[in-house]
């Protein structure tokens, strides 16, 4: 187990964002998270990376206590998150977002240049090597986004919907890497609503609702479960369980 949480709690005013939210990520998997819009699976992860404190439970990160540690010493340590709204530093370039990233765990710019290139070339992005990223299409944007996590040398990396608005296309690749990540012993914790992409990543599903655990399980007996069936009722097609 390399990420837990215990008995999470998060409210904003009179609206529970999440209550008393438990459960744990073995490491070298890929956890995904579901749930209808609004069942707080971005508070979620705002907690878990540090953004926001919960106001009861705790979180433990790699055997250690990591509640009350700010967001950049938990990057530092290795939990690192993405965001669905994608916030590179639009004036640089594509090389320079993710040497800036790179540089945060090498001590020299060629060093983290280099690192930072291989990390972009992995990526796809390549041919964007140069360009501002302000520029960049939607699906190029996505996968900066990704890269400059990459860069940080995740021990957990915390994906907040990296495939939506991306073509079926566009998808593919980014899921071929997600697996990739996987072998090579990363752990994933996935906030999705691509569902086939969710069931053929996931070892585990968890489905949140309302702030709460619905359900928790492999991907196959969470699509059958008639209580997150029924969670998904008027989601649009590309967001319902199939």
């Amino acid at each position: 187990m390399i990420l837990r949480m215990e008995g999470v709690s998060k409210a904003f005013g009179g609206l529970r964002a999440l209550d008393s939210v438990t459960f744990e990520v073995e490491r070298g998997t890929i956890h995904a998270v579901i749930g209808p819009n609004g069942a707080g699976k971005t508070t979620l992860f705002s907690v878990i990376s540090g953004e926001q404190r919960p106001e009861s439970g705790r979180i433990l990160f790699d055997g250690q206590d990591v509640t009350a540690r700010p967001a950049h010493l938990r990057a530092r340590a290795g939990l690192v998150r993405t965001f669905q709204l994608t916030r590179p530093f639009p004036a640089l370039s594509v090389l320079d977002n993710v040497t800036v990233a790179a540089g945060a765990h090498l001590r020299t710019r060629k060093e983290a240049v280099a690192a930072a290139t291989g990390t972009i070339e992995r990526i796809g992005l390549g041919a964007y090597l140069s360009r501002p990223a302000g520029e960049l299409p939607a699906a190029a944007r996505k996968q900066l986004e990704l890269a400059r996590a990459l860069a940080l040398r995740p021990k957990v990396l915390l994906l907040d919907e990296v495939l939506a608005g991306l073509t079926p296309a566009e998808r593919e690749p980014m899921i071929t890497l997600l697996g990739e990540l996987r072998a090579e012993g990363m752990t994933l914790v996935l906030v999705e609503h691509v569902m086939p992409a969710v069931m053929r990543l996931a070892d585990r599903v968890l489905v949140l609702d309302r702030g709460s655990v619905l359900a928790e399980g492999e991907p196959a007996a969470i699509a059958r479960d008639p209580r997150v069936v029924t969670a998904y009722l008027g989601e649009d097609s590309d967001d319902a369980l199939a």
